[in-house]
């Protein structure tokens, strides 16, 4: 009973974070912000409805297992679109995916032989159906680029959790006469959210928020345009100047540096950060092979290219090409990059 209660009480940590997310998302038009939000109010419903079915708080007559078998269905949804936005990948059919907890509900309650069938140990199937669509594309996800590999990460960390909740439901399932197991489902994800909390208190700079911020709907043409006008910048020796700054780039492209950030996240999976150190070796490895700087110094070749030190061109250039500026410079033969994205030191 205790736990019941207390679970009842923790689960408004869930239903807080996951309005933040919505609210994050409706504002800034993140799809990723707006689905793992409404994933977390789900989350917190379910806790909530069966911790206060074994406390015994519901109204008589409340059929809380067809409940949790609808939102058990509508959290598998919500699941695959998150990670999906999170990665990065949407479709205009995706959104018929959220129709399956209508069919689901209206299908139980005009028809109450299905009420049974339909209740939420038999949608656990069904939720464990989205959730390995959801691990296969986070698995298939590109990993060049930091922000791309973060995302991925979390794509990877929801699909985990969901994985925990599923290993939850079968061992309530199995033993179903173990009273230890009756509250398991609301203490694990009450464990989560209390999880969520403590990351949201203690990250300081917002950076696990921005990693749902990408927004919906960008214009593809507008994405490529935006990078190409980067990349004359660029041409035109902007990323030279150890200077040059994600507000700078905005301004001097005529947009705000959300929209440039964005468009290098979706068109490059890079963050600004990378995408200069990029510009900057390829004027670096240039630079070296140019005959009227044969006699300057890698370090002078380091500065005219826009980085601050000698240490962290030597450092970026062989993770970028795997050999060092020198050994480039004395072999006279062409290298590529061994990576698609320069993390930034």
């Amino acid at each position: 009973m205790f736990l019941s209660l207390l679970s009842i009480g923790a689960t408004a940590n869930g239903a807080v974070f996951g309005l933040a997310l919505v609210l994050r998302g409706l504002r800034q038009g993140a799809g990723a912000a707006l689905f793992t939000g409404g994933l977390a109010i789900v989350a917190a419903v379910v806790a909530f409805l069966i911790a206060s079915s074994h406390a015994q708080l519901l109204p008589s007559g409340f059929n809380a297992d067809l409940a949790e078998g609808a939102l058990t269905v509508l959290a598998g949804p919500l699941l695959l679109l998150s990670v999906r936005r999170l990665l990065g990948w949407s479709g205009p059919k995706d959104l018929l995916l959220l129709a399956l907890p209508v069919i689901h509900l209206l299908a139980a309650t005009r028809m109450p032989v299905l009420a049974t069938p339909l209740g939420a140990e038999r949608m656990v199937a069904v939720q464990a159906a989205f959730t390995l669509c959801a691990l296969a594309q986070a698995v298939a996800a590109p990993r060049g680029g930091l922000f791309h590999r973060r995302r991925r990460r979390a794509a990877l960390a929801l699909v985990a959790g969901a994985g925990c909740v599923h290993a939850v439901q079968a061992m309530r399932a199995g033993f179903a006469d173990v009273a230890a197991l009756r509250d398991a489902i609301p203490i694990l994800l009450v464990a989560t959210f209390f999880v969520l909390t403590l990351v949201t208190l203690l990250d300081r700079r917002r950076t696990a928020f921005d990693l749902f911020n990408e927004p919906l709907g960008t214009p593809p043409e507008n994405t490529v345009a935006m990078l190409d006008r980067l990349r004359r910048a660029a041409a035109d020796g902007y990323f030279r100047s150890r200077d040059a700054t994600l507000a700078g780039a905005a301004a001097r492209l005529g947009i705000t540096p959300q929209d440039l950030s964005a468009a290098l996240r979706s068109g490059t999976g890079q963050t600004f950060a990378e995408f200069a150190t990029a510009a900057r070796l390829e004027t670096a490895r240039t630079l070296l092979r140019d005959p009227a700087e044969r006699r300057s110094s890698v370090e002078a070749i380091a500065l005219l290219a826009g980085f601050g030190s000698r240490a962290a061109f030597y450092q970026a250039f062989t993770r970028c090409y795997g050999v060092t500026p020198a050994a480039y410079r004395a072999s006279g033969e062409p290298v590529q990059p061994v990576q698609s994205g320069q993390e930034s030191r």
